[in-house]
């Protein structure tokens, strides 16, 4: 699979948090299965519904730089 990176604020009103932790763990398993559980991250900021440049940036810079 391609490098997956998922961003999400801790007191997001739209995509919230637990959810997202859930959705990610099934995806995590998906990636250890087909051997890349390395290439699948989650970042969760501090505030809300936002870019969180220090989830996105170094993601960024390892796969596409």
């Amino acid at each position: 699979p391609r490098p997956f990176n998922a961003i999400a604020g801790k007191t997001d009103s739209i995509f919230p948090v637990d959810q997202v932790e859930i959705a990610y763990q099934k995806l995590q398993h998906i990636y250890a299965v087909a051997g890349a559980a390395e290439h699948c991250g989650l970042y969760i900021g501090d505030g809300d519904h936002r870019y969180y440049k220090d989830g996105a940036w170094p993601f960024v810079r390892k796969y596409f730089a």
